[in-house]
């Protein structure tokens, strides 16, 4: 029997180009994933992770899927939680929703809920019409969107449909209720992250549903703190949501793809990469950047700064045989080039924003602090 390999490579297609009225693949460093074969097996969520952008974004998504789910506490606490109701086929009587307060599910915003939507329930018969309690305040509700909108209504009775969800607790537990929804709407761009690196729906195609399931699952922890986040994972955060996101839906439309990169954003990008080697390399500083047709150079230098010429001029043809590789008709690739040279290192990348977002910066300082230990630094 052959013996299974240590590692195998998770490669994220997901951009196209047009060449003599063919369609290619193109391919960069950051879509190429090392991942061990027992993580290919046993991680439920490492593809999703790795089209996100890999690296650490897989600690990430196994750390909150470890955590108390959201679900998991509701049923603890023994308090109501479900869908709203679905008119359908109408077999099922509810009078106990005839003339109801009704939200409608576009009622329910970023904002919160929108008492002017407010109108009245006019069905009497219903396909799936839920129990009577979970549409008695006080409830918290949230929209099955990727953007979560939540509310809190405490002024009686409320409707609403099956694409909202809905929490109540009985009158005695009102002020854990408000607790409950005070960390919800704290943490909600962490829950929106984790809707996208761990839910069901996500990403699929251009949708921006999700399910009840990836609410269910959204981690609600004994201690609050256990969402804390770090420096870098705060910059993951962001960039999966602002920039990552809608990469992976919208490909070469994207702005990762369509813009470059401004002067503010590489310096975002150089000093978190000096943040996250800082703690080894004290000593480590970032120069300006120096831009040449398309592609930037990004020099980096550890203690007195070099007087060396980090122009480049007269090299962008032999960069861009480094970088740019056509490996047949179907499939292209762009790399990038780090050097290292005496107390200098230089990074070398296309313009496009995709390079120069802290969550590349992240990758790039892990993979150039192991090159810098193999060459003895």
């Amino acid at each position: 029997m052959q013996a299974k390999p240590d590692f195998l490579y998770h490669l994220t297609f997901r951009r196209t180009f047009s060449a003599t009225q063919r369609i290619g693949f193109e391919l960069d460093h950051y879509d190429r994933h090392r991942i061990t074969q027992k993580a290919a097996e046993d991680s439920l969520f490492i593809w999703r992770a790795n089209l996100l952008g890999g690296g650490r974004l897989v600690e990430m998504s196994e750390r909150f899927a470890s955590l108390r789910n959201l679900d998991r506490f509701i049923d603890h606490k023994k308090w109501e939680y479900s869908e709203g109701f679905i008119v359908g086929n109408r077999r099922t009587p509810a009078p106990f929703l005839h003339k109801k307060p009704l939200l409608p599910t576009d009622g329910l915003t970023d904002d919160g809920i929108d008492a002017s939507t407010i109108s009245v329930v006019e069905e009497t018969h219903f396909k799936h019409p839920v129990r009577e309690e979970v549409f008695l305040a006080p409830l918290i509700l949230i929209k099955e969107h990727e953007s979560l909108p939540m509310g809190f209504w405490d002024k009686g009775p409320l409707a609403y449909k099956d694409k909202i969800v809905g929490i109540h607790s009985d009158e005695s537990s009102v002020e854990e209720l408000k607790d409950v929804f005070r960390t919800l709407t704290k943490r909600r761009r962490l829950y929106q992250f984790c809707c996208a690196i761990n839910g069901s729906q996500a990403l699929v195609g251009k949708a921006t549903a999700i399910l009840k399931q990836d609410i269910d699952a959204l981690p609600y922890p004994e201690r609050e703190e256990d969402l804390d986040l770090s420096f870098w994972e705060e910059a993951l955060v962001d960039d999966v949501l602002d920039y990552v996101a809608p990469f992976v839906r919208l490909g070469q439309k994207s702005e990762l793809l369509e813009k470059q990169a401004t002067t503010e954003q590489i310096g975002a990008y150089a000093d978190m990469l000096c943040r996250m080697l800082g703690t080894v390399y004290k000593n480590l500083k970032a120069s300006d950047s120096i831009h040449n047709n398309g592609l930037i150079c990004q020099p980096f230098y550890f203690g007195k700064r070099p007087k060396v010429d980090w122009n480049l001029n007269g090299q962008k043809e032999r960069l861009d045989q480094l970088i740019y590789k056509q490996e047949h008709g179907s499939l292209r690739t762009v790399r990038i080039v780090r050097f290292y040279s005496d107390n200098m290192m230089l990074i070398v990348k296309p313009d496009r924003l995709r390079y120069w977002i802290r969550s590349m910066a992240i990758r790039d300082a892990d993979e150039s602090l192991l090159d810098l230990r193999q060459q003895g630094y």
